[in-house]
């Protein structure tokens, strides 16, 4: 049941196709929230939480999930940001830990990212079904899902997506093959659609990143079409995607470096609020309340003034829930990535361990994605996060890991006991005697 559950909370909770079809009559999450408990009350649960809690990406969950009750004292609205840290703690947690007690393997972890391509699919075929919605406004028209994510954000999760569809080209199953080419082709195709240029970025991360460093995942006849492929793309994009990439040239020119409510004034001003509580922040999900807060005090604007979101994960974190918060949200994320060094180093003995070692680079990759994206969106509270803090969870605590995890990097570790060494000394004798 729990594999069952994990496969509908990527698709339901991370891909939210539900509210794509179904626009908010399907109770997806409370179906797959009661389900849930049966598993998590039925399940080997607390030997998973106690080996969850043995990795830093475990620990990290918790003081992230710590950090967000810490900001309730002096957030600046306190029901709205109990509100969100009482779901975070009754249904996300929960969501992770179903994910993690599904994964007793790689045959396991494969799974989840095999969800991952499929998500990313549906969310192509729905969209070039017409079930996508048009968004008309200052940046012109932009496709998403009809009650999924904005446009921006729908663009960052195909481009992080689209590391798990690199991974499925390397499948012996010739199915999973095609279904890894489908996603990236899809991928690329609604990001063009959504017109984010963050979303392009951070696409053109995912395929530097596994075309450069991913020496395991991706093949290596993958590597010499990537970019011609991409290129591809780009020649039949719509032209005023290509116009409106091509202000990334212009940046300095841009409204977000010159407007009061453009991204780079925000960043500023959310530093500040971040200074000005460094413990607790403004409170989770207070970012616009200290932006109107902001223009009605030091501006003197209660009409007109754009009470704006951060548009930039570590900035919200920060300014939100203060250096608790921001640093347990990269305890979830930057572990994966530094997993990946430390297995890379080592070559693999068996079948399991070069599967093992092909998934470590993928969420890898994902995580660097994500991370790359949030820099443009209010991601802290993102469902991509939470499937990314399973993964990584996952990653350290199936039997593969037990050869990594926690062993320093092969020749550099004996080398420092060798020289640390004390050097053995026959009896009767002494150094130099």
């Amino acid at each position: 049941m729990a594999s069952v559950l994990s496969i509908g909370i990527v698709l339901a909770i991370v891909g939210r196709l539900h509210d794509a079809v179904g626009e908010g009559t399907i109770p997806a999450g409370k179906i797959l929230l009661g389900l849930g408990v049966i598993v998590l009350l039925t399940g080997p649960t607390l030997t998973v939480v106690r080996r969850s809690w043995a990795t830093p990406v475990g620990k990290a969950l918790v003081v992230f999930s710590a950090a967000l009750y810490l900001s309730l004292p002096l957030s600046l609205l306190r029901s709205d940001t109990l509100a969100i840290a009482f779901a975070f703690v009754t249904r996300t947690v929960p969501f992770i830990l179903i994910m993690v007690v599904a994964v007793r393997g790689v045959g396991d972890i494969s799974r989840l990212l095999r969800s991952m391509v499929v998500m990313q699919i549906l969310m192509g075929v729905l969209i070039a079904a017409g079930f996508g919605v048009v968004l008309n406004g200052a940046d012109g028209a932009r496709t998403t899902l009809a009650g999924s994510y904005d446009p921006n954000d729908l663009a960052l999760v195909m481009a992080a997506c689209g590391a798990a569809s690199l991974w499925a080209l390397r499948d012996k199953q010739i199915v999973w093959r095609v279904a890894g080419l489908a996603g990236l082709v899809l991928g690329m195709y609604v990001i063009i659609r959504t017109y984010s240029r963050g979303g392009a970025i951070s696409f053109a991360v995912m395929v530097i990143m596994s075309l450069v460093l991913a020496r395991r995942a991706v093949p290596m006849w993958l590597r010499l079409a990537m970019f011609p492929a991409v290129a591809a793309a780009l020649l039949l994009a719509p032209q005023k995607y290509i116009e409106r990439l091509s202000t990334l040239g212009t940046v300095s020119q841009d409204y977000n470096i010159t407007d009061e409510t453009g991204r780079t004034k925000i960043w500023k001003r959310g530093f500040g609020y971040f200074l000005s509580r460094p413990l607790t922040g403004v409170g989770a999900g207070q970012f616009g309340q200290a932006e109107g807060r902001y223009g009605r005090e030091e501006l003197g604007r209660n009409a007109g003034w754009k009470w704006s979101a951060a548009h930039n994960m570590y900035v919200e974190s920060l300014a939100e829930l203060g250096l608790p918060g921001f640093l347990g949200l990269l305890g979830m994320l930057v572990p994966s990535v530094t997993l990946w060094w430390r297995v890379r180093a080592y070559p693999p003995r068996s079948d399991e361990e070069l599967q093992y070692q092909r998934q470590v680079e993928t969420v890898a990759v994902a995580v660097i994605t994500f991370m790359v994206g949030a820099v443009f969106l209010s991601a802290t509270y993102s469902p991509m996060v939470m499937l990314l803090t399973a993964l990584g969870i996952a990653l350290r605590t199936v039997p593969p890991a037990a050869r990594f995890v926690g062993r320093a990097r092969p020749g550099r570790s004996s080398r420092r006991r060798a020289r640390a060494a004390p050097i053995a000394v026959p009896a009767g004798l002494t150094p130099g005697g």
